[in-house]
């Protein structure tokens, strides 16, 4: 656990209270981290969530950058980058990035199915004052 902050030993140790092995743990974008899902696997807990880009171990290549104009948004919606990340004391840490209307960053280390769906939702579009149906992507837990 050295190099973890406070905040990170603090999820360690309830990852370390649970009573069941290999649970699911889900974080959201505050503490999750890859050197954090290693050591939470290392405590038999699986960890995936959303995940900050800066400083927490998320491969370059995968990391997606937020687009100002509407036309670069649409062209990139639906981009999908994924790598997995080896490693014998934690196998199949998974780093993802899906482009929807701005790029979302996961780590994932659950073994249940990836699911995309495509949603359709009314939005109002301010620049045409009247509501449009848009599309956009489900993952698994993200935005039901």
């Amino acid at each position: 656990m050295n190099g973890l902050s406070a905040t990170r030993k603090r999820v360690i140790f309830l990852v370390q209270k649970l009573s069941n092995d290999w649970t699911h743990v889900f974080m959201d974008n505050l503490f999750n981290s890859v050197s954090l899902a290693r050591v939470c696997y290392q405590e038999n807990g699986l960890v995936h969530g959303v995940m900050r880009t800066n400083d927490r171990g998320f491969p370059p290549d995968v990391i997606q950058s937020d687009t100002k104009t509407k036309a670069k948004q649409a062209a990139d919606c639906g981009t999908v980058k994924v790598a997995v990340l080896r490693d014998p004391h934690c196998p199949d840490l998974v780093a993802c990035s899906v482009y929807d209307t701005k790029p979302l960053h996961l780590l994932l280390m659950v073994t249940e199915p990836v699911k995309w769906t495509v949603k359709t939702r009314n939005v109002w579009d301010g620049s045409i004052k009247k509501v449009q149906p848009i599309q956009f992507l489900r993952i698994n837990m993200i935005d039901r």
